[in-house]
């Protein structure tokens, strides 16, 4: 597991739909973070954090930074329980 996963993580998410639409049917932050293991992606919620801090730091525009926020909270929204 590395912080790298979790670059990758991100930047691929963005354009594997398939990837995002596994993502939705976590239904835990454990099935999620399984998921991305099976993916060859995994990390821990640590290391996610350690990339978001990286990519913001590489930012040079406010877009660019609010665009890693953005993805930040979707990180965090996606595996909560769902009804």
């Amino acid at each position: 597991m590395s912080i790298q996963h979790a670059i990758n993580f991100i930047a691929r998410v963005q354009t594997d739909a398939e990837l995002r639409k596994a993502t939705y049917r976590c239904t835990s932050q454990a099935a999620l973070f399984d998921l991305l293991t099976s993916y060859e992606l995994g990390f821990t919620e640590d290391e996610f954090q350690d990339a978001i801090n990286h990519l913001l730091l590489r930012c040079t525009t406010e877009s660019q930074a609010y665009s890693v926020h953005e993805m930040e909270s979707w990180f965090k929204l996606v595996g909560l329980s769902k009804p």
